[in-house]
């Protein structure tokens, strides 16, 4: 970010901190604040520039000073191009965010809350939000319940800074979000030592601590000498362009030591997410011991061991009201990190959950690390030899699963199937599936998302290989109604050096012979075919064949699944309690995605006419479901979205569930107001203006 963050850090005396950003003008900002460091800049003129925007000072200062001693020819470019515009305007109120403050500013001096804020008044005499009357108090009321509507968040959000896919993250449960948006105004943006909103609605920082803590006296003091030599101070920060999973390790180092993410994770998808969480915990410090004592029941690190922090719209744990609610970590690779929830005072208050994780496993074994993107390494490898060798005609192949397009005729004659299916009195699955035939991957590309998620991100990888030979697992993944076996194609080449590896194998169970038949013909082509058994089978049956599956894979598989199958099951509930009973107990995971109806609108009109169109092809949703998965195993992730039906208007939702049969950890959450161990002081309350 722009520097608040890194200089808060600095304070602390870290060996070296690496500021990674793909912005540009934020490292431009940073670069310049350093430079004020290293050019020893009095703090009185330092305070002036970045915390009243006064342009004078740049002037000054920039050409004989500061240029001289930019790190990066980018900042130089920018400063030379921008000069003094930026604090001329008011550096509070620079940007698309800046200028929804500066309106914030306008609408909030003549309700007296800027004047409030700066004499510390903790309020405006006479306004409340609560019993407040006149005209003022229902003005103010009135932009608080404006503000708290979901409906206006997509368009506010935007002008603030805030991508889409962030604010998604509060659509299961908007109240929280309204919640916290109406505590904000009525409490903590009148907190003494929130600089943050102080800044935005006054347009200026004033004395600590209404100003982030590297610009007080004591501190900048403690600044000007960690930047004394100018070789340590460059040893002390590095900046980055580019992303925070390829910041290089600096020299003399072994490893970083904190990862501090902030709110990166929120707008990236899972296999970006999965890419980048890889690459940085490769470079955190190992262990120098095989193993080391746990602290705080194997959750929390104890002094010395490296730490991933970042913080979420998505609430955590301790805002959840019934079981129902499933709140975890919104990233699945995120979730393989083990983190805690960090009750934690946040200056922002946008923020519902702050994680901290110390990624112990990873730090023991590299291949670990590679397990939280599976295929990760390959692809970097052959990227690297597709560019060495661009000049020649030699190709490469490539790892990315293939995609499956229907034409348009293919995609009728599946609808024309579907529409027969919908008009037949007995739902007959397995007559549904043959007249579709070599058609059915084409159209569930787009009907049926998310697969991918959960083989590729979503299950836990890294823990397979200990799960089977804890366990003695035969079976390392079983697919239930895992029809042509299309889910195997996202991991194919990481599930067979697994299973070579651990001498493990793969189930596939369907009740349709014909779709197992589609499943045979792709194994062997995808290389797996020394590692699967079929079988034909109803899981939710008790008899016959089925019994026989269910006695073999009974505590004797790993991981097991479940894509798009539940809704088609009518005696869902002994499917579910066949699927948990085939993991290996203790310690197995179930995969889940499915169809459903969205968290607490299922009164909703469009939802039961999702509910009610489905229906007619043998699709039941039931938000039942889930409920009864998270009973049966302890929630690991939980994510639903709304995605579109191909060739109609309707969005239905449908949910991504992995739950475990490892016991409930006796901490996910940990107050560090109470808890002596916590982060560096301040560190993730430091946004910047």
């Amino acid at each position: 970010s722009a520097g608040c963050n890194v200089l808060d850090y600095l304070v602390d005396g870290p060996r070296c901190v690496v500021a990674a950003d793909l912005n540009e003008a934020q490292l431009a900002v940073l670069d310049l604040k350093l430079a004020c460091l290293e050019a020893q800049l009095p703090r009185s003129e330092f305070f002036a520039l970045w915390g009243r925007s006064n342009p004078q000072v740049f002037l000054d200062s920039y050409q004989k000073q500061l240029r001289p001693r930019l790190r990066r020819a980018a900042s130089v470019t920018y400063w030379d191009e921008i000069g003094d515009a930026l604090f001329r305007d008011n550096f509070m109120f620079s940007g698309t965010s800046g200028l929804v403050a500066f309106l914030l500013m306008l609408v909030s001096r003549p309700l007296g809350v800027s004047g409030a804020l700066q004499r510390n008044l903790g309020g405006i005499p006479g306004l409340s939000l609560v019993d407040g009357e006149g005209l003022p108090s229902f003005f103010f009321k009135s932009i608080v319940r404006l503000l708290s509507k979901p409906s206006v968040w997509h368009y506010v959000a935007p002008l603030v800074g805030v991508p889409p896919e962030q604010v998604n993250l509060v659509a299961r449960a908007p109240e929280l979000f309204s919640d916290r948006i109406v505590e904000i105004i009525q409490k903590r943006m009148w907190t003494s030592d929130n600089y943050f909103y102080h800044g935005y609605l006054t347009g200026q920082f004033d004395d600590y601590p209404k100003c982030p803590r590297y610009m007080s006296t004591e501190y900048y003091d403690v600044l000007l000498r960690y930047f004394a030599d100018p070789q340590e101070a460059r040893r002390r920060c590095v900046l980055f362009h580019g992303s925070w999973g390829d910041a290089p390790v600096p020299d003399g180092c072994d490893g970083f030591t904190f990862v501090s993410l902030l709110d990166s994770m929120d707008w990236m998808p899972p296999d970006l997410a999965s890419k980048l969480v890889a690459r940085a915990v490769a470079r955190l410090k190992k262990k120098k011991e095989k193993s080391s004592k746990r602290h705080d029941d194997g959750r929390f690190a104890a002094p010395g061991e490296p730490r991933v922090f970042w913080r979420s719209y998505a609430p955590g744990p301790s805002m959840e009201r019934t079981p129902s609610d499933l709140f975890t970590p919104h990233s699945p690779v995120l979730a393989h990190l083990e983190p805690v929830e960090l009750l934690d005072y946040d200056r922002v208050g946008w923020y519902l959950s702050q994680w901290v994780a110390t990624p112990r496993d990873f730090l023991a074994d590299d291949a670990l690390a590679d397990a939280l993107c599976p295929g990760l390494r390959k692809e970097e490898e052959e990227e690297a030899s597709s560019e060495a060798s661009a000049s020649h005609t030699t190709t490469t192949t490539t790892t990315t699963p293939k995609k499956y397009v229907n034409s348009l005729l293919d995609d009728l004659h599946v609808c024309l199937a579907m529409a027969a299916h919908a008009l037949r009195r007995d739902k007959d699955v397995a007559t549904f599936y043959k007249s579709q035939g070599s058609r059915y991957d084409g159209f569930r590309e787009a009907l049926l998302p998310d697969r991918d998620t959960l083989l590729r991100y979503a299950l836990p990888w890294a823990r397979l290989p200990r799960i089977v030979a804890a366990s003695k697992a035969t079976y390392a993944l079983a697919c239930v109604g895992c029809g042509t076996a299309r889910d195997l194609e996202f991991i194919a080449d990481h599930l067979a050096a697994v299973c070579a590896s651990t001498k493990s194998r793969v189930a596939l169970v369907d009740l349709s012979p014909e779709l197992l038949s589609v499943a045979k013909d792709r194994v062997h082509r995808i290389g797996l075919g020394d590692f699967v058994d079929f079988f034909v089978a109803d899981v939710a049956a008790t008899g016959g064949a089925a019994k026989d599956v269910r006695n073999l894979l009974r505590h004797n598989v790993a991981f097991v699944t479940c894509s798009y199958c539940l809704t088609m099951i009518p005696a869902w509930p002994a499917a579910v309690d066949a699927l948990a009973s085939f993991l290996v107990p203790k310690e197995g995971f179930l995969g889940v995605v499915d169809f459903t109806q969205r968290f607490n609108r299922q009164a909703n009109p469009l939802e039961r006419l999702y509910k009610a169109w489905f229906a007619l092809d043998g699709v039941y949703f039931n938000r039942a479901h889930v409920d009864y998965l998270a009973s049966k195993t302890t929630p690991y992730y939980y994510h639903e979205h709304q995605s579109r039906t191909p060739y109609t208007p309707w969005y239905p939702t449908h949910y991504l569930f992995v739950g475990t049969l490892a016991p409930r950890p006796k901490r996910r959450s940990i107050d560090t107001t109470t808890t002596k161990q916590s982060l560096p002081p301040n560190s993730n309350n430091n946004a910047t203006p």
